[in-house]
């Protein structure tokens, strides 16, 4: 079954506002053993109205910041 153009933007604007950014910071460890920061983004959606966003575990277990950015361009900090 085929979407049309139509269906598709409304679908678009609907769930639109549910998907974020997010940036993370994890600390991996260099050549030398020394404790480095990286930076690293991706995609989630929001999942409930307490603010709960499905996303990838492996990609955000052990940042030590994740910042998020709603689809209006607010940035919130992210646990």
């Amino acid at each position: 079954m085929a979407i049309s153009d139509e269906e598709m933007i409304k679908i678009i604007e609907r769930v639109g506002p549910s998907v974020v950014n997010r940036q993370h910071r994890p600390l991996v460890h260099d050549y030398y053993m020394n404790v480095v920061p990286l930076r690293g983004m991706g995609s989630g959606i929001i999942i409930d109205s307490d603010g709960h966003i499905m996303t990838n575990n492996h990609i955000v277990e052990g940042a030590e910041q994740i910042e998020i950015t709603l689809f209006d361009g607010r940035k919130l900090n992210g646990t």
